[in-house]
């Protein structure tokens, strides 16, 4: 029989040592590509803003879009549209 074998202070050390890393990955990657999501997300809202603003002053239409329908801010450019497609079609 060996008495000189020492038995750890901590057996289950390692073992919460890994997880606790995982965890950390695990809300580390979470953030990361929370983030990455929110900043996607509010560039697209942000371009497609001045997209639908800039499409609005070409047709003339020189208005604040954030409260508006669909409807309204579509009208100008159905309009404007029909327009075009009727002087290219007589030309």
């Amino acid at each position: 029989m060996d008495h000189t074998t020492t038995v750890p202070a901590d057996p289950h050390a390692d073992e919460r040592a890994s997880l606790a890393a995982l965890f950390l990955k695990a809300v580390g990657n979470w953030l990361y590509f929370f983030a990455i999501g929110w900043f996607l997300a509010a560039m697209h809202d942000f371009r497609l803003d001045h997209a639908i603003t800039r499409l609005l002053r070409l047709t003339g239409a020189n208005r604040d879009i954030r409260f508006q329908s669909l409807e309204e801010i579509s009208a100008p450019i159905r309009e404007n549209t029909k327009a075009l497609w009727s002087r290219m079609a007589s030309a």
